[in-house]
Protein backbone atom coordinates (compact mmCIF):
# COMPACT_ATOMS: atom_id res chain seq x y z
CA UNK A 1 0.00 0.00 0.00
CA UNK A 2 0.53 3.78 -0.50
CA UNK A 3 2.69 6.01 1.80
CA UNK A 4 -0.50 8.08 2.36
CA UNK A 5 -3.54 5.71 2.56
CA UNK A 6 -5.79 8.80 2.00
CA UNK A 7 -9.08 6.33 2.33
CA UNK A 8 -8.17 6.61 6.08
CA UNK A 9 -8.86 9.47 6.35
CA UNK A 10 -12.33 11.28 6.41
CA UNK A 11 -13.80 14.03 3.39
CA UNK A 12 -13.08 17.09 4.99
CA UNK A 13 -8.94 16.32 5.31
CA UNK A 14 -9.19 15.08 2.00
CA UNK A 15 -10.65 18.72 1.31
CA UNK A 16 -8.25 20.32 2.96
CA UNK A 17 -5.39 18.58 1.18
CA UNK A 18 -6.78 19.48 -2.33
CA UNK A 19 -7.48 23.12 -1.24
CA UNK A 20 -3.27 23.68 0.08
CA UNK A 21 -2.21 21.62 -3.06
CA UNK A 22 -4.30 23.91 -5.12
CA UNK A 23 -3.07 26.81 -3.44
CA UNK A 24 0.36 25.95 -4.08
CA UNK A 25 -0.09 24.52 -7.99
CA UNK A 26 -2.67 27.96 -8.78
CA UNK A 27 -1.49 30.51 -6.40
CA UNK A 28 -3.03 31.64 -2.41
CA UNK A 29 -5.97 33.27 -4.17
CA UNK A 30 -7.88 30.48 -4.20
CA UNK A 31 -10.27 29.91 -2.14
CA UNK A 32 -12.17 27.15 -0.40
CA UNK A 33 -15.63 26.90 0.26
CA UNK A 34 -17.75 25.59 3.33
CA UNK A 35 -19.10 22.17 4.05
CA UNK A 36 -22.53 21.53 2.40
CA UNK A 37 -24.03 21.92 -0.95
CA UNK A 38 -21.20 23.24 -3.40
CA UNK A 39 -23.00 23.89 -6.73
CA UNK A 40 -20.17 21.57 -7.96
CA UNK A 41 -17.53 22.85 -6.64
CA UNK A 42 -14.89 22.83 -3.17
CA UNK A 43 -12.69 25.73 -4.34
CA UNK A 44 -12.15 28.46 -6.98
CA UNK A 45 -9.34 30.05 -8.36
CA UNK A 46 -9.37 33.34 -10.23
CA UNK A 47 -6.34 34.52 -11.89
CA UNK A 48 -3.16 33.29 -13.57
CA UNK A 49 -2.14 30.39 -12.16
CA UNK A 50 1.60 29.81 -10.76
CA UNK A 51 2.60 26.50 -12.41
CA UNK A 52 -0.79 24.21 -13.58
CA UNK A 53 -0.71 22.09 -15.21
CA UNK A 54 2.58 23.27 -16.60
CA UNK A 55 4.90 25.82 -15.74
CA UNK A 56 4.89 26.42 -19.77
CA UNK A 57 1.57 26.47 -20.05
CA UNK A 58 -0.35 28.23 -17.23
CA UNK A 59 -4.24 28.28 -17.11
CA UNK A 60 -5.45 31.58 -17.16
CA UNK A 61 -9.18 32.60 -15.77
CA UNK A 62 -11.39 31.14 -13.13
CA UNK A 63 -10.80 27.15 -12.18
CA UNK A 64 -13.53 25.09 -10.36
CA UNK A 65 -11.45 22.53 -7.74
CA UNK A 66 -13.68 19.47 -6.61
CA UNK A 67 -12.63 17.17 -4.22
CA UNK A 68 -14.06 13.56 -4.46
CA UNK A 69 -12.99 11.24 -1.40
CA UNK A 70 -14.10 7.82 -1.50
CA UNK A 71 -13.42 5.60 2.27
CA UNK A 72 -11.83 2.17 -0.08
CA UNK A 73 -8.58 1.09 -0.65
CA UNK A 74 -9.52 -0.40 -3.79
CA UNK A 75 -11.91 2.46 -5.52
CA UNK A 76 -11.13 3.08 -8.55
CA UNK A 77 -12.08 6.03 -11.54
CA UNK A 78 -13.42 3.34 -13.55
CA UNK A 79 -16.36 2.03 -10.64
CA UNK A 80 -19.79 2.68 -12.24
CA UNK A 81 -20.51 4.65 -9.11
CA UNK A 82 -18.00 7.20 -10.05
CA UNK A 83 -18.81 7.50 -13.35
CA UNK A 84 -22.41 8.36 -11.82
CA UNK A 85 -21.37 10.40 -9.57
CA UNK A 86 -18.96 12.79 -12.44
CA UNK A 87 -22.01 12.67 -14.82
CA UNK A 88 -24.17 14.06 -12.31
CA UNK A 89 -21.57 16.53 -11.51
CA UNK A 90 -20.74 17.63 -14.91
CA UNK A 91 -24.22 19.04 -15.30
CA UNK A 92 -23.25 21.76 -12.58
CA UNK A 93 -19.91 22.00 -14.20
CA UNK A 94 -21.65 22.58 -17.96
CA UNK A 95 -24.14 25.13 -16.50
CA UNK A 96 -21.50 26.61 -15.17
CA UNK A 97 -19.48 26.90 -18.24
CA UNK A 98 -22.51 28.39 -19.71
CA UNK A 99 -22.95 31.35 -17.26
CA UNK A 100 -19.49 31.97 -17.93
CA UNK A 101 -18.72 31.40 -14.41
CA UNK A 102 -15.61 29.01 -15.38
CA UNK A 103 -12.94 28.19 -17.86
CA UNK A 104 -11.44 24.86 -16.70
CA UNK A 105 -11.82 22.31 -14.18
CA UNK A 106 -10.19 19.61 -12.06
CA UNK A 107 -11.34 16.79 -9.87
CA UNK A 108 -8.79 15.71 -7.19
CA UNK A 109 -9.90 12.20 -5.98
CA UNK A 110 -7.76 9.27 -4.19
CA UNK A 111 -9.48 6.35 -6.23
CA UNK A 112 -7.40 4.65 -8.54
CA UNK A 113 -6.92 6.06 -12.14
CA UNK A 114 -6.96 3.85 -15.04
CA UNK A 115 -5.77 4.29 -18.34
CA UNK A 116 -8.34 3.15 -20.64
CA UNK A 117 -11.57 3.48 -18.58
CA UNK A 118 -10.10 6.64 -16.80
CA UNK A 119 -9.51 8.49 -19.90
CA UNK A 120 -12.69 7.75 -21.44
CA UNK A 121 -14.74 9.06 -18.56
CA UNK A 122 -12.54 12.15 -18.50
CA UNK A 123 -12.77 12.48 -22.65
CA UNK A 124 -16.91 12.00 -22.00
CA UNK A 125 -16.95 14.81 -19.23
CA UNK A 126 -14.90 17.40 -21.42
CA UNK A 127 -17.66 16.74 -24.72
CA UNK A 128 -20.53 17.14 -21.91
CA UNK A 129 -19.07 20.26 -20.44
CA UNK A 130 -17.50 21.62 -23.08
CA UNK A 131 -14.79 22.26 -21.62
CA UNK A 132 -11.02 21.27 -22.72
CA UNK A 133 -9.39 22.11 -19.90
CA UNK A 134 -10.75 19.69 -17.52
CA UNK A 135 -8.84 17.01 -15.31
CA UNK A 136 -9.70 14.09 -12.95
Amino acid sequence: MGRFQLYQRDDQFFEDLVWHLCFRLLGAGTEKFAVGKDGAKDARFTGTAQCFPSNESRWIGTTIIQAKHKKSPVASCSDSDFGTIMRKEIVRVAELKKLGKLDHYVCFTNRKRTGVKGDALQDELRVASGLPSLLI
